[in-house]
């Protein structure tokens, strides 16, 4: 297991206000299985916000010839099932496919085919009709159109990372958002 901690200070201050902790839990083979994030406000540990588990469910077996993430189960702190996100690949990622939880109830589901570059990054998200997607992103962030540019460097360029609805961008890697890196 290992543990990733982001805080956010007071700009006048220099004091914690926000803290982020997130515990990855790892296979035999070392591939991620769990994430595990606790936001504290204030960040003296005191008062737990909010609390989210993902478990990901991953194909060591399959076409790309590298371990694949392909569902990821979101809970909150109570162990509520929020949202379910299945991947899709063949030789690559194809399409994504997300059921939101509300009270237990799911919601319709929302697939998007992936549009990659020639470099194999996430260029665009695809509604049925083959349209660019408009849909909020995994951060709950509201609802965008779903078309990414990076630097060559793999950097968002005009876009929050967080205003995608898909984690799978830059190479088509998936990207952490705890962490602000991509998950090899």
């Amino acid at each position: 297991m290992s543990v990733a901690t982001s805080t956010t200070f007071d700009g006048t201050s220099g004091t914690a206000t926000h803290l982020e902790r997130t515990a990855y839990g790892y296979d035999a083979t070392g591939i991620r299985i769990s994430a595990s994030t606790d936001t504290l406000d204030p960040a003296d540990g005191t008062t737990v916000q909010s609390t989210e588990r993902v478990e990901f469910l991953n194909d060591p077996q399959n076409f790309t010839g590298y371990s694949q993430v392909i569902r990821e189960t979101h809970r909150d702190g109570s162990g509520q099932l929020t949202k379910e996100v299945t991947y899709t690949f063949g030789l690559d990622e194809l399409s994504q496919t997300t059921v939101t939880f509300e009270n237990g109830q799911a919601s319709s589901p929302t697939t998007v085919t992936f549009a990659h570059d020639g470099h194999g990054s996430v260029r665009a998200l695809l509604d049925a009709a083959g349209a660019i997607a408009t849909l909020a992103g995994h951060s709950g962030a509201s609802a965008i159109r779903q078309l990414f540019t990076y630097d060559a460097y793999g950097n968002a360029v005009g876009f929050n990372m967080s205003a995608a609805a898909t984690v799978l961008l830059y190479s088509g890697e998936q990207f952490d958002q705890q962490v602000q890196m991509q998950y090899l």
